[in-house]
């Protein structure tokens, strides 16, 4: 939750659920890598958790910032 709270840029674990899932979808579509967001949709299910880290390489300057709630936000409207 950590990574989502730093690319979110806010505390993302306040959201709705559905809203979760929402930039879950967000994050595949600027390209974050697919196996990266299928770990992080399991924080919110029974599942164990798994290390993301060696996938972590994997997320760009631009991606981050436009991981972040303002961009998010701004393109959903």
């Amino acid at each position: 939750m950590v990574i989502l709270n730093y690319l979110y840029g806010s505390n993302l674990n306040t959201v709705a659920i559905e809203e979760f899932y929402e930039y879950m979808n967000y994050l595949e579509y600027i390209g974050i890598d697919k196996n990266l967001v299928s770990l992080f949709e399991i924080i919110v299910t029974n599942k164990n958790n798994k290390n993301p880290e060696y996938l972590l390489s994997s997320i760009t300057d631009e991606q981050v910032y436009r991981a972040s709630e303002k961009v998010y936000k701004k393109l959903k409207k």
